[in-house]
């Protein structure tokens, strides 16, 4: 497992992926634990993010179709497929009922996208040790 912070790109360049408030949302910078999640590795090259801080124990869920915070992992809900992409630049796409939707910051909002359109689906994957 890793400790990992998810820096957006594109024209939300500066703003994290955060947890922080027992929510999703984008961040200014890192503030602490809240932009900062453990990856897991899952079987059959899955992946989940684990918060850390106070929501410990939470994931970031993709389930029913929405971006939320779940109490361990129920399904292929909390489970994402990591696409690499360039350098250290990565693409989260969804499983399950939610199959070919990728974690999105396009136009400030965080939220799930049909495919992957571009920048507004591409996250710096920053060390956290």
């Amino acid at each position: 497992m890793s400790r990992i912070a998810l820096q957006a790109l594109g024209a939300e360049k500066g703003k994290y992926l955060s947890h922080a408030l027992d929510k999703v949302w984008l961040q200014n910078g890192i503030q602490g634990e809240g932009e900062v999640f453990n990856l897991e590795k899952r079987p059959n090259g899955r992946v989940a993010l684990v918060c850390l801080g106070a929501e410990a124990g939470k994931y970031l869920s993709h389930a029913f179709d929405k971006l939320w915070l779940q109490n361990g992992i129920l399904g292929e809900g909390e489970e994402w497929i990591c696409h690499e992409k360039i350098h250290t630049d990565v693409a989260f796409e969804c499983l399950g009922k939610e199959s070919g939707k990728f974690l999105s910051h396009a136009n400030d909002l965080i939220c799930l996208q049909n495919g992957y359109q571009g920048e507004g689906e591409l996250w710096q994957k920053e060390d956290q040790r």
